[in-house]
Parts: structure tokens; sequence; C-alpha cells
């Protein structure tokens, strides 16, 4: 039967009630305890609306999301009940503030707590789409910072893809500081929508104010569509990957993985604000609702656009504690409005600010990031790796020239750019002097390579060597005669070829080998299918390599005479 309300003390599908968590206009959320004595969040439906379909529909489709995804940046489904008098879903309890609560408290964040924030929802993010899920409504109060990092939460409107939109026809549903461009232009919710959000939660936390400010509705959507987003205060590497993610253009945005290597450079390199904060654009309370955006409603005027946040009007159809309501916000409306006149009149200065991000001073460069690739380029060193056991000297010379190939990249590539951010800018001689100090750069290179060398050498002694020191002495004898079997031998041929690759990779001074390696994948190897080719390429040769090693392929040790003889 229904419940007029859920007390402290109430007994639903085996759980107690201890307290309320939250409320909205669909349902509620509730601290409970099982029958273990362990601590749930559940989130019902109010009594007033659970004769609602489309609300049932909603909660159902939680669930089914909520069960595909496995990830700690996820609150885990406990139980569910989807049919019946009684809809509840039950989710392990995260005790920790909002996003929204820890900034509005404590203020914007420090570059190094913004690029976990942001590396950490990165991977949650992820571990969502992967899941075939798409969120469609992330804001700061819908991420939960637990002891053990962010949590994504509030997967009521999320939806898998492919699957039809729960709202209606025409309706676009989310938090209008929050949505995505192209949504309000009638485009369907997309991974890139999410990311989008994803952005504007990152610059959310940067700034400590909400990206395109919070009222009026028709404001803030023009904003967002005109590309001006409010960074005033911060550096310029964090403010450009930040700007880029949030170009209204979907196809132009900054990747997403781009973005969090901007940052965490911002936190090791250190990244000087180019705006005081007291520049930035003044907003009102960040308490903005969700929202349902018809595309075919009747324009605002255009006087409400231009509106300054906080000149004492409210913001239609929002509510306070994030409800959702259907508000009037045509896409023909905001064509109509100027976004540098709603930004001027209401920014105190905002436009100004947005003007100085994107056209940086003369005296300000930033190097451009270079995405990493940590799959691509794993799937050519693995068959390489492999190949070890069998074709060692062949082996050790291409990994050798493709070492140097890739710092050398790297040398040249932070030689051009230091000189650029030293100088303030792109200069029309940097092709002649980077060709005069070539030789300078190569002969950089390899003394550079030295402490990687040495260290390798030192760890490759006491691995490797004493393993082949001791099959070679017969200190230990693999096999069945007296001497050890050849696959004795390629395995300690692989084992060396993992301690050559992990120092010679990570060891001293390799920064810029792994640099120069990431400018060659990402030139060579396509994202996407061109990855995903590269691991079926990489599979294919690692087994039949594979194979090879373990039916005792006798090594060839060409162009070197021949193995190593420890024998003393």
């Amino acid at each position: 039967m229904e419940r007029v309300g859920l007390a402290p003390g109430t007994m639903i599908g085996g759980y107690r009630i201890l307290a309320p968590l939250g409320s909205g206009a669909m349902g509620a959320v509730y601290r409970a305890r099982d029958a273990d004595g362990m601590e749930v969040a559940m989130k019902t439906l109010h009594p007033s609306v659970i004769a609602d379909a489309e609300a049932r529909q909603r909660l159902q489709r939680e669930i089914k999301v909520l069960s595909r995804i496995r990830h700690h940046g996820v609150a885990r489904v406990i139980d569910a009940e989807a049919d019946g008098d009684e809809m509840f879903i039950v989710t392990e309890l995260i005790e920790g503030p909002t996003l929204e609560e820890e900034i509005d408290a404590g203020g914007k964040l420090g570059a190094e707590d913004l690029f976990n924030l942001a590396d950490q929802l990165y991977e949650a993010l992820t571990a969502v789409h992967a899941a075939g899920v798409i969120h469609r409504d992330l804001k700061a109060s819908n991420v939960l910072i637990s002891a053990h990092g962010p949590v994504l939460i509030d997967f009521g409107i999320a939806q898998a893809v492919g699957d039809a939109r729960v709202t209606r026809t025409g309706l676009v549903m989310g938090t209008p500081a929050y949505l995505a461009p192209e949504l309000v232009e009638g485009a369907e919710p997309s991974m890139a929508t999410d990311w989008w959000g994803w952005a504007a939660m990152i610059a959310f936390a940067a700034t400590g104010r909400p990206p395109f400010g919070v009222r009026p509705i028709d404001a803030v959507l023009a904003r967002a569509r005109s590309g001006q987003v409010d960074l005033a205060g911060l550096g310029p590497r964090t403010a450009r990957a930040l700007l880029g993610a949030l170009n209204p253009h979907p196809d132009e945005r900054t990747p997403p993985g781009v973005v969090v290597e901007q940052l965490r450079l911002a936190w090791l390199q250190g990244d000087p604000a180019v705006l005081p904060a007291d520049a930035a654009t003044s907003v009102v309370d960040a308490g903005a609702a969700t929202a349902v955006i018809s595309p075919t409603s009747a324009p605002s005027p255009v006087g409400a656009a231009a509106a300054p946040p906080g000149a004492g009007q409210s913001a239609p159809g929002v509510i306070a504690g994030g409800d959702t309501r259907v508000m009037a916000a045509a896409s023909a409306g905001l064509a109509a409005v100027d976004p540098g006149a709603a930004a001027s009149a209401g920014d105190d200065g905002g436009a100004e600010a947005d003007a100085d991000l994107v056209d940086e001073p003369a005296e300000f460069y930033v190097r451009p990031t270079v995405a990493h690739r940590t799959w691509a380029t794993l799937a050519l060193g693995v068959p390489l790796l492999v190949a070890a056991a069998s074709w060692p000297g062949p082996v050790l010379i291409v990994f050798g020239i493709a070492w140097l190939v890739f710092r050398l990249v790297g040398v040249v590539f932070d030689s051009v750019h230091s000189r650029r951010e030293a100088r303030g800018g792109i200069s029309g001689s940097d092709g002649v002097v980077q060709g005069l100090l070539a030789p300078w750069l190569a002969i950089r290179a390899l003394v550079g390579a030295v402490p990687a060398v040495l260290v390798t050498i030192a760890g490759l002694l006491p691995t490797g060597g004493l393993a082949w020191w001791m099959l070679d002495n017969h200190k230990v004898v693999v096999g069945a005669g007296p001497d050890s079997d050849p696959q004795a031998y390629q395995w300690v041929l692989l084992g060396s070829a993992v301690v050559v690759f992990v120092l010679m990779w990570f060891g001293p001074l390799t920064g810029l080998t792994r640099l120069g390696a990431r400018i060659v994948v990402n030139k060579v190897i396509p994202r996407g299918w061109g990855t995903a080719t590269a691991w079926v390429v990489s599979a294919l040769v690692t087994f039949i390599l594979w194979q090879l090693m373990v039916s005792s392929h006798v090594p060839v040790w060409a162009p070197f005479p021949g193995p190593p003889h420890l024998v003393w």
C-alpha cells in the first residue's frame, strides 16, 4: 500500500528508515539500515507521483542503468523494487557533501585538487559510457565528495545508448548551467553532451562560479551557445583547456583526456592567473534546477535575456533544491538574444574578462598538450616485448632506435615550445632556429639517455644477468638433461626484456622520451578505430610470437655474435 510518509523507524522492503537525506519533486532519498545492520541509501517515489507512469519509468530506468555500471565512482546497487505500490532503489551509502556544497563552503579548488577531481570524474564517466549509458544530468549537485573521491549519483534521467527518451518528444531535460548547447537545438543526448557537462562542472570547481551564470535562464543558454565562459581568475593553461572543452561546436571541443592532462601540467608546472579573481563575472546563488526545455516554445523577450543576473528577477521554473520544471526556452528565441549584450549587461565586466581569455596577451604562450595514448602505445610494445624471447638481437636494435627517435622528437618539441613560452608567442624564425640547433638537440638527446641506460644496466645485472649466470654455471638446471632446456633461456630473455623496457621507459630523464612517443603515436595511430585495429594486429602478432617461443625456437642474436657467456 502507499505510505503517507517515511518517518524514522518505518519499515519498507525489509529496510528500516533512519533519516531523510534529500527530497525533490519526484521522490526522496533516505538513510536506511538493512537486516544485517548495514546502512544504505534508499530512493523512493513520493506517493503523489507513484501512479505517474513517467516517474515509474524513470526509477525503473535508474535501476537498470546502475545495475550495468561497475566502478567505484558510481554508487553500487544493492537492492531494488521496480514493481508494485512501493518502488525503491537501494544503493551503497556515500557519506559526504555534494560538489556544489563543497565549493560553496570551501571555495574554488586548488590546482592539485582540481586535477584529481577532473581525473577521477573522467574515469567514472568513462566507465559509465563503457557500460553504454548516458548520464544526461551531470552537474555539481549530482556529484558526492566521499572520503575515497567523487561519486556520480542521480541516474534518474540517464538512458542507455540507443534507448528511447524517457521524456516526451520535443522536450530536453537537464540543468541549464550544465546543458550542452546542441541539446537545446534538438540534438539527441550523447556521450559528447555528457563530456560538456563534465567540463562545466570542472569549470565551476575551478572558479567557484557557474561557468555561464544562473539566471535568467535565456541568458545562461545564450552564453553557452556563444562560448562565453566565465573563467576569470584562472591561469592560461587551465582556462584554455576548459574553454576548448566548452566550445559550443561539438566537433571542435578539446577531448576530455587532453583537458585532464592539461590540468595535470597546470598543477605540476604551475599556471599563474592572467586575470585577478576579482575581475570575474559576478553571479548569484548557484542552486540551479534541473529544467525541461521546449525547443518549440515561444521565445522569451530579449530584454529578459539581457537582464543582469541577481537583478531581482526570479528564473522561470527554478525551484530551490533542484526540482524539475517545464519552462519556455526556444532555440529560436535564443537566436534572437544578443549574447554580447547579455554578457556585458549582466556580468559586470565578464565579457571583457572572457575576451581576454580567448585572445591572450602576447606575453603569454601555452604549449599544446599531447594526449596520452597508453593503450595504443601498449599495442606497439607488447609484440616487441614477446619477440625479445626469440629475437633478442634484432629487438634490442629496434627498441634502441625507436627509443632514441622518440627521445629526439620529445627534445625537439620541448625546445620549440620552451622558446615560444620564453618569447611569449610564435616567431617566423622558429624553423630556421630549429635547423641550426639540430646538432645540439641530437647531442642533448644522446646525453640524456645515459642515466636511463646506466640505471637499466644496474637493474638488469641482479635480475636477468644473475638468472643467466645461474643457468650457464649449472647452479640451476631447468629440464631433464645435464644442461638447462633452451626454453629456460628464452624465459630469462623475456624477463630481461621486461626489465629493460620498464627502466628505459620510466627511468631517470625519460619524460621527454615518453612525450616523443605520444607525439608519434598520435600521428600514426588514429583514435577509436585506429587503436582498435592496432590491438587486433598486436594480439595476432603476439600470439604467433608466443607460439614460436613455447616451441623452443632458437634465439636469433644477429647482428651480435651470440649469447653472453657468463661461465666462471
